[in-house]
């Protein structure tokens, strides 16, 4: 068998525990409690793969809270920059979780959130750990930016903002514009 497949094989199961918490919380859009629980499973998992985390609330313009903005991030050697970037919300109602558990059947993963987003993050974050272990050569830092998402998109823009703000001191990483204050 390709070797590839076995390891991938051989993580599968740490991978459906992980996905399986974050399912198991209820974090629709707009639901703030929700996402901030998610936010702090990843951040565990994180700080718990050596990665430097920052985390900051967003609003709308409103000054309502739509949930964190979480940066992971680790140095490399080089001057290039990699962000890997997801969202925490699913577009499902409170209680959906419990309704609708976490399941694999027949090879195939389902639950709330299981392919948009959460699958998706998690699945990104297992690469980047794979790209820290290759050390490209190049990359100055790689990282890893969720945000609170929503799903009528409003939260996309001040949650874009404040990217640069966490990830990145010196300014917007390219293609993002700074927050207007």
């Amino acid at each position: 068998m390709d070797p590839l497949l076995t390891t991938a094989g051989d993580r599968l199961g740490a991978y459906h525990e992980r996905l399986a918490q974050l399912v198991a919380v209820d974090s629709g859009s707009g639901q703030v409690d929700g996402l901030r629980e998610a936010a702090d499973l990843v951040q565990t998992w994180c700080l718990a793969a050596g990665l430097a985390v920052e985390r900051e609330p967003v609003a709308d313009p409103s000054g309502s809270p739509l949930g964190d903005v979480l940066v992971a991030r680790r140095r490399g050697r080089g001057e290039r920059r990699i962000l890997l970037a997801g969202h925490l919300d699913t577009v499902f109602p409170p209680g959906t979780a419990a309704t609708r558990p976490f399941r694999v059947h027949d090879g195939r993963a389902y639950g709330p959130g299981v392919c948009d987003d959460k699958g998706g993050l998690l699945s990104r974050a297992r690469r980047r750990r794979g790209a820290d272990r290759a050390r490209p050569r190049g990359v100055r830092r790689a990282g890893a930016g969720l945000h609170p998402g929503r799903g009528d998109r409003l939260a996309g823009e001040p949650a874009a903002a404040a990217y640069p703000r966490v990830g990145d001191r010196r300014g917007p990483l390219p293609g993002m514009r700074a927050r207007q204050r």
